[in-house]
C-alpha cells in the first residue's frame, strides 16, 4: 500500500507538471500568434498608407504633366512672339531709315527752294513789267511768266511730296512702335505666366520629394514588420516543433509507464495463478479462506480460480477493455455469487458490456461490482447481509466463457479486488 501511494504521488506530480508544461506551451503559442496577427495588421495598415501615398503622388505627377504641357505651350508662343518682335524692330530699323532719308530729302527740297529763291533775289526778280518791256513778243511775254511759274510749281511739288513721304513713313513707324509695344506687353504676360507654373512645377516636385520620402519610409516599415512576422512564424514553428516534440515524449513516457505497470500486473497475476493452482480442486468442493482485512470475502465460494487479473491485458474480445478493472474468476454457469459484504444494491440491471450486473455499496465510498451474471437474485435498493445469494455466474454481456467479473470501487476509482479479497 505504501508503494502504491507513493506511486500515486508521483503520477500526480508528473501529472501537475506535465499540466502546467502543456498550458505554459499553449500559453506562448497563443501569444505568438496574437503577436503574429498584431503584425501582420500593422503591416496591412502600413500598405495600405503607402497606396494612398502612391494616389497621392501620382496625382501630383499627373497635375505636374499637365503644368508641363503648359509650360510648353506658353514656350512656344513666346518663341513666337520673340519671332514676331525681333521681325517687327527690324522693319522698325527699315522704317526708321526711310523716315531719316525722306526727312533728308525734305531738307534737301527745301534747301534748294530756298536757295534759288534768294538767288532770284539776290539776281532781281524780274517783275510783270520788266517782262512785258523785255519780251520781244506778247507769245515771248507768255512763255517767261509760264516758265518761272512752272520752276515754282516744280520746288512746291517736290516739297509737298516729300512731305507726304515723311508723314507716311513717320505714321509707320508709329504703328509699327505700337505693335512692337503690344508684341513686349504679350510677351511679358506670358512670361509671367510661365515664371509661375515653372515655380508651381518647382513646388510641386518638392511635394512629390516629400511623398517619396514618405513612401520610402512606409516602405522600409512594411519590409520591417515582414521580417518580423517571418521571426514570428519561426518562433511560432518552434513552439509548435517543441510541443509535438513534448507530446511524443509525453507518448512515449506513457507507453513505458503502462508498458512497466502491464508487465507488473502480469507478474502478480502470474504469481497469483501460480498461489491458486494448487487449490483449484478443493475450490471446486466450496470454502474460502475468509474475511479480508477489509472486511471482505471471497464472491464465489464454488471457485477460486482467477481467469484474468486486475491492470492491463490484451483485448480478449472485441468491445472489452485492455484495462482491466477487476478480476474474472471463472466458474460454470449457474455458480452462486455471494455478496462480499453487506450492504444497500444501487444497481441490478443489464448493459450491453457487463450484461447483468449488481452493484452493492458498502459506505465510506466502496462499492463491489459483480458482473456477466446469467441471473440475478436481489433488486435495486434491497438491503443485503455479507455472504448472502445474491446472483448466479453466466457469460451475459461482451464475455468469452462463463465467469464472474468482479470489482471494487473506492472513492470513484477502481482497485484491484486481490488487496481486498482472497480465496
Amino acid at each position: 500500500m505504501k508503494k502504491r501511494s507513493t506511486l500515486l504521488i508521483v503520477f500526480f506530480l508528473v501529472f501537475i507538471f506535465a499540466t502546467q508544461s502543456i498550458l505554459s506551451y499553449a500559453g506562448e503559442i497563443e501569444k505568438a500568434k496574437d503577436n503574429k496577427t498584431a503584425l501582420q495588421k500593422k503591416k496591412e495598415e502600413t500598405e495600405i498608407k503607402i497606396k494612398e501615398l502612391e494616389k497621392e503622388k501620382n496625382d501630383i505627377l499627373n497635375y505636374i504633366e499637365k503644368l508641363d504641357m503648359e509650360l510648353n505651350n506658353l514656350t512656344d508662343e513666346v518663341d513666337k512672339l520673340e519671332g514676331k518682335i525681333k521681325k517687327a524692330n527690324s522693319n522698325l530699323k527699315v522704317t526708321e531709315k526711310n523716315l531719316a532719308e525722306a526727312k533728308a530729302k525734305e531738307k534737301d527740297q527745301y534747301s534748294i527752294m530756298k536757295s534759288r529763291i534768294k538767288y532770284m533775289y539776290e539776281n532781281g526778280d524780274t517783275g510783270v513789267l520788266d517782262i512785258i518791256l523785255q519780251s520781244d513778243s506778247f507769245s515771248d511775254m507768255l512763255n517767261q511768266m509760264e516758265y518761272k511759274e512752272k520752276i515754282t510749281e516744280y520746288d512746291n511739288g517736290l516739297l509737298n511730296e516729300y512731305e507726304r513721304t515723311k508723314e507716311e513713313v513717320a505714321k509707320k513707324e508709329k504703328k509699327q512702335k505700337a505693335q512692337i509695344e503690344e508684341l513686349n506687353s504679350l510677351k511679358d504676360e506670358k512670361t509671367f505666366e510661365q515664371g509661375t507654373i515653372t515655380k508651381l512645377v518647382q513646388d510641386k516636385g518638392a511635394e512629390v520629394a516629400k511623398y517619396e520620402g514618405s513612401i520610402a519610409k512606409s516602405q522600409a516599415l512594411s519590409a520591417e514588420y515582414t521580417q518580423k512576422i517571418e521571426d514570428q512564424e519561426a518562433e511560432i514553428e518552434q513552439l509548435l516543433a517543441a510541443e509535438r516534440k513534448r507530446i511524443e515524449e509525453e507518448e512515449r513516457r506513457k507507453k513505458e509507464e503502462e508498458e512497466r505497470r502491464r508487465k507488473e500486473e502480469e507478474e502478480k497475476n502470474k504469481q497469483n495463478q501460480s498461489q491458486n493452482s494448487g487449490t483449484d480442486n478443493s475450490s471446486e468442493n466450496g470454502g474460502s479462506s475468509g474475511v479480508s482485512a477489509q472486511g471482505f470475502i471471497w464472491p464465489v465460494p464454488g471457485s477460486s480460480r482467477i481467469t484474468s487479473g486486475f491492470g492491463y491485458r490484451d483485448q480478449p474480445t472485441e468491445g472489452a477493455s485492455t484495462y482491466h478493472k477487476g478480476i474474472d474468476i471463472g466458474a460454470p454457469t449457474g455458480t452462486k455469487i455471494i455478496a462480499a459484504a453487506g450492504g444497500s444494491v444501487v444497481t441490478a440491471t443489464y448493459s450491453v458490456s457487463a450484461g447483468n450486473y449488481i452493484m452493492i455499496y458498502h459506505g465510506n465510498s466502496t462499492y463491489t461490482v459483480y458482473m456477466h451474471c446469467s441471473k440475478l437474485l436481489v433488486s435495486v435498493g434491497d438491503e443485503v447481509s455479507q455472504g448472502q445469494e445474491i446472483g448466479l455466474v453466466g457469460s451475459t454481456g461482451v464475455s468469452t466463457g462463463s465467469h464472474l467479473h468482479f470489482g471494487v470501487v473506492v472513492n470513484g476509482e477502481y482497485q484491484n479486488p486481490q488487496n481486498y479479497v482472497s480465496y
